[in-house]
């Protein structure tokens, strides 16, 4: 068996295998099955791609020379949109489509033979390190906001790796003629193969990254509202009372609790109680700022975290919070809910955080008692 037999052995397992791999767990294990369809159909698209092109040593041919490199180009627009699926990131499928069509238009101006290798080398390095470098922002941007900036940064070193190299590999195309870039089919395998095995593997470790991601918003977030749940909630209380101790900076813990819900679950139902407490969640979560913390604490009850506040700052965040909901009430199957809520507001200055908890919850009691939709400070 000759160099070139053994590599293109190689390079039909690797695209084999990636393709039956990203088909399993797509198809059988259903883990991000869209972004895994992709990446399956990526991978045939690439072994594709280097089947064509093994034919240019057979001289000209539109299949070996633009259409092997356009398959080529599209599995990196395929394998994007499976990031960007995989991480909920914003898509970019229009530009990237227009990049890919924008380099067809070049290529079929390219004569489809060995003079054109140049222009073909230049074309093909520039638009898979765009591609590449799209990549990189995807999965830096996802991993860092769900892990750090380390690990975010480890994530998209293979990308920016790739975009690296496709770089320097058409800076160096610039410096040469033309006709100094001839057919390599023993590179082209190399290449194919280190490719492969780069993407596939990067792009896996992206898939088990937001497999981390659902496991532990699930651990930490409530499954109905989607806001933090109970534990995670206690989780950054912690957190801000050490801190708060140590800057000496006053914060706020405030408890909120619907009013009469009980009556919205027996005439409505429970599918109306759950649409109560979701309305309420958006409602808290989009009157607040970026650093503070919502959370469910249980039932109709939720807790907000107001760092660097004070009693007349909380009462005032409060006070805005429970006009929104008196003001918006919930459109149900055709039927308007009002709705209310009672708020406790304790501030942090020192002891525990059980402590705590219990002046707010002896504040919320009392703007219970006091009549309900109202907004009550624990004294200090």
């Amino acid at each position: 068996m000759t160099v070139e037999q053994a590599l293109l052995t190689m390079v039909a397992l690797l695209a084999t295998t990636a393709t039956a791999l990203w088909g399993v767990i797509g198809v059988a294990l259903r883990i991000a099955p869209w972004a895994s369809l992709r990446l399956m159909a990526a991978n045939l698209l690439l072994g594709l791609s280097v089947a064509t092109a093994l034919q240019r040593v057979h001289g000209a041919s539109w299949l070996a020379w633009p259409v092997s490199d356009l398959l080529g180009l599209l599995a990196f627009v395929l394998a994007r949109e499976a990031v960007q699926r995989l991480f909920r990131r914003p898509r970019s499928c229009r530009l990237d489509a227009s990049v890919w069509c924008a380099a067809a238009l070049v290529y079929a101006g390219l004569a489809p033979d060995a003079s054109s290798s140049g222009p073909y080398t230049l074309l093909y390095s520039g638009c898979v390190a765009l591609f590449a470098a799209g990549l990189a922002w995807d999965v830096w941007q996802a991993a860092r906001a769900a892990f750090g900036t380390a690990a975010g940064a480890t994530l998209a070193a293979p990308f920016a790796l790739l975009t690296l190299l496709m770089a320097l590999r058409g800076a160096a195309q610039l410096a040469l003629p033309p006709e100094a870039t001839p057919s390599d089919p023993q590179g082209l395998l190399w290449a194919f193969v280190a490719l492969t095995l780069l993407l596939n593997v990067s792009l896996m470790v992206c898939v088990l990254a937001r497999l981390l991601i659902v496991i532990r918003q699930r651990a930490e977030r409530d499954p109905l509202t989607g806001l933090s749940n109970r534990r995670h909630f206690e989780q950054s209380l912690r957190r801000e009372h050490a801190r708060a101790g140590r800057s000496g900076e006053p914060y706020a813990l405030v408890l909120l609790d619907l009013d009469h819900f009980k009556q919205v679950n027996d005439r409505h139902g429970h599918d109306g109680g759950d649409a109560a407490l979701r309305h309420v969640a958006r409602l808290m979560e989009a009157g607040l700022r970026e650093f503070d913390s919502l959370g469910r604490l249980g039932g109709e009850e939720f807790a907000l975290l107001l760092p660097a506040t004070d009693a007349a700052g909380a009462q005032e965040v409060a006070e805005r919070l429970r006009a929104r909901l008196a003001a918006q009430a919930l459109e149900h199957r055709g039927q308007r809910l009002p709705l209310s809520a009672s708020f406790g507001i304790a501030i942090g200055r020192g002891g525990d955080t059980a402590e705590l908890f219990r002046q707010a919850d002896q504040a919320l009691y009392a703007a219970k008692a006091g009549g309900r939709n109202r907004v009550v400070v624990a004294p200090d």
